[in-house]
């Protein structure tokens, strides 16, 4: 049987660890939950804000903290505090919200204020929007709440904010934020795999990368002489497949991530990761 001392394991979470309904497969459910029990140290890297990580692990004691926006915040599952913040800087965060509100877009923006996590919203318009809107309201401990303008949240720490739209209004205005605020944000942009045709843009502090949040919790967690394994399938994994010793992509995951990875699995809806763990827990040999 393979010594779990040795490593510790991140995976993200949707079109990874999730199923295309957004759900931890029975198989992997039970899975995580023997390996964690058998001393496998196991965490998740995920786009996702931790109420709806929380929803997804609420049976399920993971053994690692979470890592969420991103790296905008690195948390405790069980006590729902966070070790870590990377907010967008004030000088930045000013400027984008009156770059947004110049460009008439609207705009959700996640972010911490006296202790709480919350999300506020102004000027929505289109079904992409909505969508979300309606996906944050169905989470009972979510607290997300219209805005009338952009100085009544400008003193919170604010950690993401995302834009949604057609995909060629977010490609230019990637180029902007690229061009003016280079220095200062992490940029994604990507197709909502569960809203068709609507692109999402999300801006974070450049200090928020799943790569940097795993470098806090080596440092942080005793973990600097243990091997670390990763599994991905969007382009906000690469910088965490750079640091990792050994990086897995899923068979749905992007060309440029799959051509990065060290080993290519199944697709997310075959239980790719809890079967790859699984095989991992069942050999003698250390992860390289």
């Amino acid at each position: 049987m393979y010594n779990f001392s040795n490593s510790y394991f991140y995976s993200d979470l949707d079109g990874t660890l999730l199923d295309n309904n957004a759900l931890l497969s029975t198989e992997t459910y039970t899975g995580l939950k023997h390996l964690i029990k058998q001393g496998m140290l196991f965490g998740v890297a995920s786009a996702r804000n931790l109420i709806t990580i929380s929803e997804i692990f609420k049976d399920i004691q993971l053994s690692l903290p979470v890592i969420c926006l991103n790296g905008a915040y690195i948390s405790d599952l069980a006590t729902m505090k966070h070790h870590q913040i990377n907010d967008i800087d004030s000088s930045s965060k000013h400027e984008i919200l009156e770059l947004l509100q110049k460009m008439n877009l609207g705009v959700f923006i996640s972010n911490h204020y006296n202790a709480i996590d919350s999300i506020d919203y102004i000027g929505l318009k289109n079904e992409g929007e909505f969508w979300y809107l309606r996906d944050r309201e169905c989470s009972k401990n979510q607290i997300i709440t219209p805005v009338k303008n952009i100085t009544d949240i400008s003193k919170r720490q604010i950690t993401c904010f995302t834009i949604i739209n057609k995909v060629a209004i977010l490609e230019d205005l990637k180029k902007i934020i690229e061009e003016k605020f280079y220095a200062t944000t992490e940029i994604h942009l990507f197709e909502n795999q569960y809203s068709p045709g609507w692109a999402w843009l999300t801006i974070h502090s450049h200090m928020a990368t799943k790569a940097n949040a795993i470098s806090f919790i080596k440092s942080n967690y005793n973990l600097s002489n243990k091997s670390l394994m990763v599994f991905g399938d969007g382009l906000n994994d690469l910088k965490m497949f750079d640091i990792a010793d050994v990086s897995i992509a899923v068979k749905n995951a992007h060309p440029i991530l799959k051509k990065k990875a060290d080993q290519l699995i199944s697709e997310n809806s075959d239980h790719a990761v809890i079967k790859h763990l699984t095989r991992v827990s069942k050999s003698t040999t250390p992860i390289q």
